[in-house]
């Protein structure tokens, strides 16, 4: 039998829903992997990066992108905030759940 590839994700956003809902429920699946994760709250970061595991950590959701690689982006926060993000994500054709 031949192994599962896991599907490799990005996260931009480490705030209290992210951690309450996507974080913990994308964690549950056996074929997913946090490839990077992004806040601009350094603390927040941190703390979410060390809970599930996620090496690669980032102020700099571009950067992420860029040197991550990620088969799908998850981009989890207020619209206002995110809308520029997700616009960016779109223009790169980037697998996007928001």
């Amino acid at each position: 039998m031949s192994e599962t590839r896991k599907i490799r994700v990005g996260m931009v956003g480490a705030g209290s829903m992210a951690n309450a809902v996507h974080y913990p429920s994308l964690a549950s699946y056996d074929d997913v992997e946090f490839a990077g994760i992004c806040d601009l709250n350094e603390e927040r970061l941190n703390t979410t990066a060390d809970k599930y595991g996620i090496e690669r950590r980032y102020t700099d959701y571009r950067r992420m992108v860029e040197e991550v690689a990620p088969d799908a982006v998850y981009v989890i926060g207020d619209p206002d905030v995110m809308y520029p993000i997700w616009v960016w994500c779109l223009e790169r054709k980037l697998d996007l759940y928001i």
